[in-house]
């Protein structure tokens, strides 16, 4: 090996190693700033829908019948995290059942033997669809409330759309309007005259 491949090698190395130093202490910085913000005993539960396993979260302490269910359709497509909302918001654990659920081959849910095809809004349509079954079934309500962030809101309005009776309630945090122009709009932040 040349004297210049043994410095690439060395610096590579090394940038990979400080990378994983700052992961490691932004990390730790994040759960020491967050403990006071989470909620006590968050239960996690892998269920199966339509075939694939998935996994929710939802509070501990509020299995109770006298609160209103309302499901988390996160943003992405993918970016799970099964306590976002109750980090965030924690105080709306007092109100109601959070559910938090990675979906399909989202975070926790991820699977390697997923197959590409099934990553779709129409998969995801459904799966919700099995998932708000399963929680009018386990909390014994009519209807539940959902909570969509980012796409979560394109789910959330075609969800109500094609299953209006299974909802009392949709609230919608940064609606995803045309994800194609908002996605050229992240890339090419200057230019956006030529959209126009």
């Amino acid at each position: 090996m040349t004297s210049r491949k043994m410095v690439i090698a060395k610096m590579t190395i090394i940038i990979i190693m400080i990378i994983l130093s700052v992961i490691l202490v932004l990390g730790n910085v994040v759960n020491f700033l967050s403990k006071d913000r989470s909620v006590d005993r968050l239960i996690t539960k892998k269920i199966e829908i339509n075939g694939s396993m998935q996994w929710i979260s939802l509070s501990e302490e509020l299995l109770s019948n006298d609160k209103p269910v309302v499901l988390f359709l996160h943003g992405g497509p993918g970016s799970a995290n099964l306590s976002l909302l109750n980090q965030v918001s924690p105080g709306l654990n007092d109100h109601a059942i959070i559910v938090n659920w990675d979906q399909r081959n989202a975070g926790k849910s991820f699977s390697i033997f997923q197959p590409k095809t099934s990553l779709n809004f129409e998969q995801n349509i459904e799966d919700a669809h099995v998932l708000t079954q399963y929680l009018k079934d386990k909390f014994d309500v009519d209807r539940i409330s959902l909570i969509g962030f980012s796409a979560g809101t394109a789910l959330g309005i075609m969800l109500i759309d094609r299953y209006p009776d299974d909802y009392n309630l949709f609230i919608s945090v940064a609606q995803m309007i045309d994800g194609q122009r908002g996605e050229l709009f992240e890339v090419f932040p200057l230019n956006r005259t030529l959209l126009s």
